[in-house]
């Protein structure tokens, strides 16, 4: 497999390691870090230099791919923000604010003032068994979708319990292998994906 990956961050090569896809993916995933990290803080201050430099047409053509070869960038989009979210936790910073004051500060480049009201709150998880308990019962408000979607790489929690419950809330069969499934297909994640809308349509009402 080529290393040229001139369209992204990491090369072919490189994201076969990271993924695990890679025959020397083990002995070769601590130099493409070390590598990457040498990259990445670069990307994001070129980034900056693009918002800082480019009108709203260049912009929209360069983040989306041109007008010819243009795509939906939301689900890389939302990853990225969920990877700025958690290294400004890990590094101490707020991200609540970053946030708040990066939507202020677009906002105000088009001359309009923003109103922001963000707050985030966390709190763990219900305990595996828990959730499972709370999906026999239907008990919705117990078991948030990020929650119900995490039991399907949780691999502590047994596939066999989880499909049960799961058919139980579902109101149809979901068999353990398809659980097992999900896990072996995400074998080498450090974190379980999230589901994100892609396809967005607006209309107008008609009256």
């Amino acid at each position: 497999m080529s290393d040229n990956h001139p369209s992204g961050l990491l090369t072919d090569n490189e994201r076969e390691i990271l993924t695990g896809e890679h025959p020397d993916a083990d002995t070769q995933r601590e130099r493409v870090l070390e590598t990457v990290s040498t990259r990445l803080p670069d990307t994001l201050v070129d980034l900056m230099h693009l918002y800082l430099y480019l009108d709203d047409d260049e912009l929209e053509a360069v983040m989306t791919g041109g007008e010819e070869a243009k795509r939906s960038i939301r689900a890389p989009a939302q990853y990225a923000h969920a990877a700025l979210y958690t290294t400004l936790q890990l590094t101490g910073d707020d991200p609540e604010h970053r946030l708040v004051s990066a939507i202020k500060q677009a906002e105000a480049a088009h001359q309009r003032h923003a109103q922001v009201n963000l707050s985030i709150t966390t709190e763990p998880f219900l305990p595996p068994e828990d959730r499972l308990a709370a999906l026999k019962r239907g008990d919705s408000d117990r078991v948030s979708i990020e929650a119900l979607e995490h039991l399907f790489f949780d691999d502590t929690t047994s596939a066999d319990a989880f499909a049960d419950a799961l058919s139980v809330f579902n109101g149809e069969e979901v068999s353990p292998e398809t659980i097992r499934a999900e896990r072996e297909g995400a074998a080498e994640l450090a974190r379980p994906p999230v589901a994100v809308l892609t396809d967005i349509e607006i209309t107008e009402d008609e009256d």
